[in-house]
């Protein structure tokens, strides 16, 4: 089986397109080349197709499929041109032999998508958890489809506790964070954080559709931030894909890689090193 499909078909077993928010978003593949490079075997995984990672993709021969997380069309086009920087990415792509798929709200809206795995990132035991904008679902092992998760934490923690825990877990020196007066006072942790409401990415608008003491996304408007503290709900925010980056490595990756295998295919996966979130701290 070609590397192109088989990543398409095990990425499809786990993560079925109608879980899409098919109203707004782009999902699925979004180029396909009409020839696979002769030493195509490896899959490229990126939260956003941009030019460095497009350059890190042709220097590798041996990559002939990129998952980007962020879909590189989003909106119809009329015309193709390079002196467009996406579509000449894309028309790049093809050239090369390289085929481009993207899940996007399909991994938002996942059962045991990458809300849950940012939970995780908490670094503490939760009691419960539950879907905050949920997905009409007939799949079996989806009932809990939908963006973003709520979470109740076995033993309530401190602010300064979580925002340590998340720094580390995601690989960050700093995240910014807004603290209501109820956990922040005179310069000191006040009252433990009980319950966190989480959604990778851009966050406020499902985020405030819930009751939580503490909020943890990637970004949110101003004065969403400041309409969360006036309700005394505090807000980390670690900028957009630092919240959707590391998913690749620590789910995606071995998840594919375990597809190829049990498939018997001598296909490789790998995390690109080019990836960042086009924001940081000077």
């Amino acid at each position: 089986m070609a590397l192109f499909q088989a990543t398409i078909a095990a990425l499809e077993r786990r993560f079925p397109l109608s879980l899409a928010s098919s109203t707004w978003d782009n999902v699925g593949i979004m180029l396909e080349s009409v020839f696979e490079r002769p030493q195509a075997d490896r899959v490229l995984l990126t939260i956003d197709l941009t030019p460095a990672v497009l350059h890190e993709a042709v220097a590798d021969p041996r990559v002939g499929a990129i998952v980007a997380y962020h879909p590189p069309i989003f909106r119809g086009l009329k015309r193709l041109t390079r002196a467009d920087p996406k579509q000449n990415i894309l028309l790049t792509c093809a050239a090369k032999g390289i085929s481009v798929y993207s899940p996007h709200t399909v991994w938002d809206n996942n059962a045991i998508g990458n809300a849950d795995w940012l939970a995780t990132c908490l670094g503490v035991e939760l009691t419960q958890s539950m879907t905050i904008d949920r997905t009409e679902s007939a799949l079996v092992g989806q009932e809990e489809a939908g963006t973003g998760r709520l979470v109740t934490l076995e033993i309530p923690q401190k602010l300064s506790t979580l925002v340590a825990n998340i720094k580390h877990n995601l690989g960050l020196d700093h995240v910014r964070a807004a603290r209501a007066s109820k956990h922040w006072t005179n310069g000191q942790d006040d009252e433990p954080i009980s319950s966190v409401a989480i959604c990778a990415g851009s966050g406020g608008s499902v985020l405030v559709k819930a009751k939580a003491d503490l909020f943890l996304t990637g970004e949110m408007s101003h004065h969403e931030v400041l309409a969360a503290v006036e309700q005394n709900t505090s807000v980390i925010l670690c900028e957009h894909s630092n919240t959707e980056r590391r998913y690749l490595g620590q789910i995606i990756e071995p998840y594919l890689r375990e597809e190829f295998a049990k498939s018997g295919l001598p296909f490789d996966v790998k995390c690109s090193q080019a990836d960042r979130d086009p924001l940081e701290y000077v």
